[in-house]
């Protein structure tokens, strides 16, 4: 007795090797997409909580700015703090008052450069500049 094979000309028995392969490109095809914008995201959100970061220290180096020493011209000043390097430097603000009036105030332009480097990207700086004013000496 021989075995013999009937086709019946459908194709009820399921996916060819052609149409898995084709599946299996899609597939990994989509998933590459999905970690590059997962990647991508994820270093968007270490830079800007880098930003963050910087950001307070520049506004905290600002605010402390005359508090404890007095303000000069040509005043330079670094530090590191969070493993940020900052710079601040302060310049004499010369308005030119009106002939009658006195400037019973003085005033100083206040930089403050804070800089890091992120990871294995460039290197990053954010710069903040106030007017402080304080009362005449």
């Amino acid at each position: 007795m021989t075995a013999a094979f009937k086709f019946s000309g459908t194709r009820d028995d399921g996916f060819t090797l052609i149409e898995a392969i084709v599946a299996l490109v899609i597939f990994a095809s989509a998933f590459v997409v999905a970690q590059y914008a997962l990647g991508r995201g994820m270093q968007s959100i270490r830079i800007a909580n880098g930003e963050a970061e910087a950001l307070e220290i520049a506004r905290s180096v600002l605010q402390s700015a005359g508090t404890s020493e007095a303000v000069e011209d040509a005043r330079h000043e670094t530090g590191v703090s969070g493993g940020m390097s900052w710079e601040l430097a302060a310049s004499k603000y010369k308005p030119e008052p009106p002939p009658e009036a006195q400037a019973k105030i003085d005033g100083y332009w206040v930089t403050v450069e804070v800089n890091w480097r992120e990871g294995g990207l460039r290197p990053r700086k954010i710069s903040l500049t106030t007017l402080k004013l304080f009362p005449s000496s």
